[in-house]
């Protein structure tokens, strides 16, 4: 292997750190931990770490590969994350999402891939 290769690999792997850092702290501070006794409660903070978290997620160059299965997919209601997002009136996430679905179309269409979500 290569330098260059090295550093795309150690780049991903410290995006993969920064991905586990933001759940770890949800887990212990936003969620709690059994016998841990550290929460937060303010309302505004817990927001903003999930918001985080999701952006380190679309951002991730380990999820990148099935951005597009996840972000089309729909739950039992038929949303997609953005359609629930909207619909929860979580439109910071929504759009965080929405930007996220333009960078994944834009790179789809460059590809000239006509896989099975293309329209």
């Amino acid at each position: 292997m290569n330098a260059t290769l090295y550093s795309r690999v150690g780049s991903a792997y410290n995006q993969d750190l920064k991905i586990f850092d933001v759940f770890n702290e949800l887990f212990h501070f936003v969620g709690g931990v059994a016998g841990s006794s550290k929460y937060v409660l303010d309302p505004s903070e817990r927001k903003n770490n999930a918001l985080a978290a999701l952006k380190l997620l679309c951002d991730s160059p380990a999820l990148e590969p099935y951005l597009l299965d996840l972000l089309s997919a729909r739950d039992a209601q038929g949303q997609t994350p953005f359609m629930l997002g909207v619909t929860l009136r979580a439109y910071p996430a929504a759009a965080t999402l929405l930007d996220t679905i333009q960078i994944v179309a834009g790179k789809q269409e460059s590809e000239g891939n006509n896989g099975p979500h293309a329209p």
